[in-house]
């Protein structure tokens, strides 16, 4: 809503003359005046013309645009720790996939550490964790050699149906 738009709202919606009504509570059953209902509090309100008020609302400054306006959203800084999930692959998928992963981290990124989400096996046969021992597997084998150590990770980055990865 622009400066104007408001401007007309006003003109529109505004009695020419404020008219004070008192704000008091009655109790219905005598008459009079229930003490324990609400009043009006009584201060000095200056009172502004109908005029005074519309031109102080022309001399406020317009709405920012929506470009200017700040963005709702936050941006944080990329994650430093590099994530690799398996979810719903095979187990050659999943080790291709993964084989692609470590290559990047050792060669371009050069990573402290790294999490390798494998889930818990809840979706094979027999709910057996087949991408896990895979995994652990070729860390013990083709990358023990280029890798600090590995973990399971702990419970906040996946639990057991994770690990975690420490670079050289």
């Amino acid at each position: 809503m622009t400066g104007e738009d408001l401007k007309k709202l006003m003109e529109e919606y505004l009695p020419a003359e404020p008219k004070d009504q008192p704000v008091q509570k009655k109790n219905q059953n005598r008459g009079k005046e229930d003490p324990a209902a609400p009043r009006a509090i009584s201060r000095s309100i200056p009172e502004v013309s109908r005029e005074e008020l519309i031109r102080m609302m022309a001399e406020t400054e317009p709405e920012p645009k929506e470009a200017d306006k700040p963005s709702p959203v936050s941006f944080r800084k990329k994650s430093a720790l590099p994530v690799l999930d398996l979810h719903l692959l095979t187990v050659d998928g999943a080790r291709e996939e993964f084989i692609r992963f470590m290559e990047t981290c050792l060669v371009q990124d050069d990573p402290e550490k790294a999490l390798v989400i494998t889930g818990k096996g809840l979706g094979s046969d027999r709910f057996q964790a087949r991408i896990k021992p895979m995994i652990e597997k070729e860390l013990n084998g083709t990358y023990k050699k280029r890798i600090d150590r590995w973990q399971t990770a702990p419970p906040d980055m996946g639990g057991s149906g994770a690990i975690l990865i420490w670079f050289r």
